[in-house]
């Protein structure tokens, strides 16, 4: 899904709330409007302390999409609307069976397959056979680019009239596919045309034809100070400092994570029990608020570190499915105090759960409260513990980003323990028995997990990374190559 034309502010920060619509992501330096994650194609930062923070970085020197316009006696409508036809037969024969991204993919692989043989005029004129190429950016990384493809949206107008638009995108030297028989849009028509079709996020049409990015060669002229280039965050004048976990260290980390699964297992339990009063226990107070004939859910989760300190809290939420009025979908409902527990009202909907000890019911639910352990903290264990000056950034009281602490991430069937500290701090410090590795090494293989988990095919890996690479799986007593993407 393409972010909205024009998006392109250097740096934008975002805060994340979750929601029955999955991740969503308010703007910090805007209006504060809340859009899914993934319309944005925002990147998550932080994760694991607090709300997680997200970015959405775009060099502005060139715009990322262009917005067209096709006009219905043109070429590129003509050949879009054939497109319609073929894709329709296809899933009509061949309907994809589970719905995943590698499903879908398969399903639009087989139809280009068969344009490509039968209807090449079809690719050609929408665009599907002029890729171009975008490229992402890493302060302490290489960067990887990729082949991105134009997409089609068809906006209803009513009455068996429609429009169609192209979101054609911006390689990183401004070259685009131009679609015959089309107007180009500017500010602020495309604006509103994207808002017509994305209904600022809460609407997630399906394009014309799915083709995922495809990671390809960064072009050898690609010039980060010349060219468009999406950037990832960093903190200015901070670096990270990347462990492999080895021998002592991982003992450590087995004893953290045995830990972790008991407070997970607690929390669950927690969770479960809230849910269940919200839902059979709390429906006299609900059902009214529903229109005739709806029902609800209940939706509980929860939360910890950062400025929230070492205690887990406990939200819930009760929402209308929209049995009856589809619009009705997700609206929340009013939880007031009840013998059970208090409801203090949080965000989008949510509120914070305590137990009301005054009532028999809400000591009984106080129980399951107190069973709930300290969150685990990698900051428990001194050997973990570095000494990095760290110059406080922005965000680091929500993230919990400290000069002591590592944050845990698995490559494969490896852990690695990551540190951030200010560029210019020379203090030395390693976990026992763990080795340092290349952070642009780490990057690269944390991307390559996440283009996999996403259904795209990954950059092809740098000759300059292969050394550093195979000391990493000596080090680590040889995991297999596929572990580490290579």
């Amino acid at each position: 899904m393409p972010p909205p034309h024009g998006s392109g502010r250097k740096y934008d920060y975002y805060l994340g709330e979750f929601s029955d619509r999955g991740v969503l992501i308010r703007s910090a330096s805007d209006d504060g409007k809340c859009v899914p994650a993934h319309l944005l194609g925002v990147t998550k930062l932080w994760q694991g302390t607090g709300l997680p923070v997200y970015t959405y970085f775009m060099n502005d020197r060139i715009p990322t999409l262009r917005v067209f316009e096709l006009d219905p006696q043109g070429k590129a409508f003509a050949m879009a609307q054939a497109l319609l036809v073929v894709v329709g037969e296809e899933f009509a024969d061949n309907p994809p069976i589970t719905g995943t991204v590698d499903d879908v993919s398969a399903a639009y692989a087989r139809i280009e397959a068969r344009l490509v043989s039968d209807n090449p005029d079809i690719l050609e004129a929408t665009g599907l056979g002029s890729p171009v190429v975008q490229v992402v950016t890493f302060a302490e990384g290489l960067p990887r680019a990729y082949l991105e493809w134009p997409d089609i949206y068809v906006a209803d107008l009513g009455d068996g009239r429609e429009k169609l638009y192209m979101y054609s995108p911006v390689a990183y030297n401004g070259e685009h596919f131009v679609p015959e028989g089309a107007r180009e849009l500017e500010q602020p028509e495309a604006d509103q045309v994207g808002q017509f079709l994305f209904a600022g996020g809460w609407n997630t049409p399906a394009s014309v034809f799915f083709k995922a990015r495809r990671g390809t060669e960064t072009p050898g002229d690609f010039d980060p100070e010349r060219h468009s280039h999406r950037e990832e965050f960093s903190q200015p004048g901070r670096v990270h400092k990347s462990f492999l976990a080895l021998g002592r260290s991982l003992e450590l980390l087995d004893d953290y994570r045995f830990r972790k699964a008991q407070w997970e297992e607690a929390c669950q339990t927690l969770n479960d029990e809230i849910s269940r009063i919200v839902a059979v226990e709390l429906a006299e107070m609900l059902v009214p608020q529903l229109a005739a004939g709806d029902s609800y859910r209940a939706q509980g989760s929860w939360r910890y570190g950062g400025n929230l300190g070492e205690r887990t809290k406990f939200l819930m939420s009760a929402r209308a499915e929209g049995n009856i009025n589809f619009l009705d979908a997700g609206k929340s409902l009013k939880i007031e105090d009840n013998v059970w527990f208090t409801a203090t009202p949080s965000f989008g909907g949510d509120y914070i759960v305590e137990p009301n000890t005054e009532t028999e019911e809400g000591r009984e639910l106080q129980r399951l409260f107190e069973a709930v352990p300290p969150v685990p903290s990698l900051g428990d264990y001194p050997e973990l513990r570095a000494a990095y000056r760290l110059t406080e950034g922005e965000f680091d009281h929500l993230t919990g980003t400290s000069n002591t602490v590592p944050s845990l991430h698995q490559i494969g069937d490896r852990q690695v323990l990551l540190y951030e500290a200010d560029a210019d701090d020379e203090t030395l410090f390693c976990p026992p028995d763990a080795e340092l590795i290349d952070t642009a090494l780490y990057i690269w293989l944390v991307k390559d997990g996440e283009d996999r988990r996403m259904g795209i095919l990954p950059p092809p890996f740098p000759p300059a990374l292969k050394a550093k690479t195979e000391n990493m799986r000596a080090l680590a007593e040889g995991p297999s190559p596929t572990a580490f993407g290579v």
